[in-house]
């Protein structure tokens, strides 16, 4: 398949959004398969995330030629469902409404360029359906419904409310209390008030029947195929449903290896050799690195949450062409393309914020181990007695019979769900003492509950509950974030054919544990780095500039100044919390609770005074460059005077 804004490949065709658009000068449309039989569905969509799916769509003028690749989001409340599966009692409809407004404003501040502004951002979208051959919008049959936002009304018909529930319907206002239902959500309950929606709507195809949604440009490049292609892999296209989708414009160039490394279109230095092309790589590289920080840092400034789920497919890359002789790897921009899924909890208190991820557990490269396995087990809960911090917030001590292994005293948090007759509450207490094997002493933070639960946990003293779901809540923060940012960063400079990233990375912790071992305060940590590396020619060979390129080149013909690269993995370690006496953060929580994006303050200021030294190595005045004459002077047996 190929897309291109002269030309889309037989058998897909974009469609508007609305019938309403069909005759404007510009629409924005969704880009679709002639039969939704084919591989990966009617719809392209390109990734899902914990509360949305993202299709591919496209703007077109009223040729029908594409303007501009887009990238559709809809909200789904399934997704959410099933990525907290923990948490989804403490979500609602209400919540990610708001959650996604956020989002939607986040974007179009912080990414203003790659935002297209839908108006549904802020509103649910009319519900969208295509007819069963793919032509055109079902309006005709949708037209008079809408996602039913009256608590009253729901209620009134046996149904969850919205604003506190995860389940939404369709409804027609003007039919009044009257009105039938027609759930949205896969476990919306049904009754007599409900339709089905194959039912209500035949023959029609959904797209969003009643979600938010939004549209950002196409990034079509993953971040570690940029990377890649800056390494002289050269980018087939746009992977899809075992299709290669392949773009026109400045992307047709990324086919041809040979053409990008010693062109004259793509790098500055190019045809300079093994030592230019090095030189120019890392710096991309490096550019690369500053700009996924810089977005991380920009993001969790605006939601002041952390992200907890940052890998190397939480960003993509978009190229534009230019008239300006710019080569083309140069004209790249990063976008965030998954947001953070970090949920707070609503937990009152001075001391810190507690944050959980989408998922607690599985696998992955970029989650530091305190993400992957909480304890989460039942246990017998006795009450011990109930104060008043406050008018309305209760402490309540008690202990907690169970088999598990719990840190008493650590910061993590007990997070406790207790049945009471008034309705079941969470409590969230710190652990205080062992009693004994298996038994724990709990003091919970000062909460504001419900009159009805602190009376009904008063009554409760000495009352035993023999099974009680809990969950221990580690105190885990921003520098989450910036250990998987470092594990990036090793995956940009660090993989190539011949060094997987989980090598790399066990090659580099072992490197700064030696590190940390021979830490002298005296010298800089890249001295450091060099001195260790310099007595085990094993790192260097390992870890060595040589990496950046895919070029078959040995340690010794990487030409490339020894300082910039040990300071570089010296910034890189330092990003590693509590990996050494000069890490950035002492561990997954050390982040102030108001100012979380503090934590990528201290990095960027290295990378960006990296990028200078680095950037002197391709656009340089010679006769003045500092750091290039002192090593002339030093291989000619002198030092020049700063």
């Amino acid at each position: 398949m190929t897309l291109d804004t002269e030309n889309l490949d037989a058998g897909y065709r974009v469609v508007p959004l609305q019938s309403a658009a069909s005759g404007a000068a510009l629409r924005v449309g969704l880009v679709v398969k002639s039969t939704s039989e084919a591989a990966g569905g009617a719809f392209i969509l390109l990734r899902e995330i914990a509360d949305a799916s993202v299709y591919l769509g496209a703007v077109t003028d009223a040729d029908s030629r594409v303007r501009e690749w887009l990238e559709i989001w809809v909200q789904n409340i399934d997704r959410f469902a099933t990525s907290f599966p923990a948490y989804r009692d403490c979500a609602s409809n209400a919540v990610l409404d708001a959650q996604w407004t956020q989002r939607a404003a986040a974007y179009r501040t912080l990414e203003s360029a790659s935002f297209l502004s839908l108006g549904w951002e802020a509103a649910p979208a009319p519900p969208i359906a295509f007819d069963a051959h793919l032509q055109a919008p079902a309006d005709a049959l949708l037209g008079s419904w809408e996602l039913c936002c009256d608590d009253a009304l729901l209620t009134q018909k046996g149904l969850p409310a919205f604003s506190t529930s995860l389940t939404r319907y369709l409804y027609q206002p003007s039919a009044g209390a009257a009105t039938s239902l027609v759930p949205i959500t896969s476990e919306a309950p049904t009754n007599d008030s409900t339709r089905d929606f194959a039912e209500a709507f035949p023959g029609t195809l959904a797209f969003n029947p009643g979600g938010r949604m939004m549209a950002r440009t196409f990034a079509p490049i993953t971040f570690e195929q940029w990377v890649d292609l800056l390494s002289g892999v050269p980018w087939r296209g746009l992977d899809h449903a075992g299709e290669v989708i392949r773009l026109g414009g400045v992307y047709r160039t990324l086919q041809d290896s040979s053409a990008m490394q010693c062109g004259g279109g793509h790098l500055f230095l190019g045809r300079q050799g093994i030592a230019g092309r090095l030189a120019e790589t890392f710096h991309l590289k490096l550019l690369a690195i500053t700009a996924v920080f810089r977005l991380v840092q920009a993001h969790v400034q605006a939601s002041q949450l952390p992200l907890l789920n940052v890998s190397a497919a939480s960003f993509r890359v978009s190229l534009s062409q230019s008239d300006a002789a710019l080569p083309f790897l140069w004209n790249f921009r990063a976008s965030m393309a998954v947001p953070g899924e970090a949920m707070a909890l609503p937990v009152v208190t001075t001391e810190a914020r507690y944050f959980v991820p989408a998922k607690f557990g599985g696998t992955s490269i970029y989650r530091p181990a305190s993400l992957q396995a909480p304890v989460d087990a039942a246990g017998q809960v006795r009450i011990r007695k109930v104060t008043m911090a406050r008018a309305t917030e209760a402490v309540i001590e008690g202990t907690l019979v169970t088999q598990e292994r719990l840190a008493a005293g650590g910061h993590d948090l007990l997070w406790l769900r207790l049945p009471l007759p008034s309705g079941r509450i969470d409590l969230y207490a710190r652990c205080e003492a062992a009693e004994s094997v298996g038994e724990i002493r709990f003091r919970t933070l000062p909460q504001e509950l419900p009159p009805a639960a602190i009376e009904a946990l008063r009554k409760a003293e000495g009352v035993v509950f023999p099974t009680a779901p809990f969950q221990t809540v580690p105190l885990l923060s921003t520098p989450c974030d910036l250990y998987a940012l470092a594990v990036l960063a090793l995956r940009t400079l660090l993989v190539d054919d011949e060094m997987a990233l989980p090598v790399a990375l066990d090659e580099f912790l072992s490197f700064a544990r030696k590190a940390a071992a021979t830490h002298d305060p005296d010298v800089t940590s890249g001295e450091n780095l060099r001195a260790v590396a310099t007595g085990h020619p094993k790192i260097s060979a390992a870890l060595g500039p040589h990496r950046l390129v895919r070029e078959k080149i040995t340690p010794e013909a990487a030409l490339f100044p020894p300082e910039l690269w040990w300071d570089t993995l010296a910034v890189i370690m330092r990003c590693f919390p509590g990996c050494g006496p000069d890490s950035f953060c002492r561990d997954f929580g050390d982040a102030p609770s108001l100012a979380l994006e503090n934590a990528f303050k201290q990095p960027l200021i290295a990378l960006d005074q990296l990028l200078v030294r680095s950037r002197s190595l391709i656009v340089v005045d010679w006769a003045h460059n500092r750091e290039i004459r002192s090593v002339i002077e030093k291989l000619r047996g002198s030092v020049v005077p700063h």
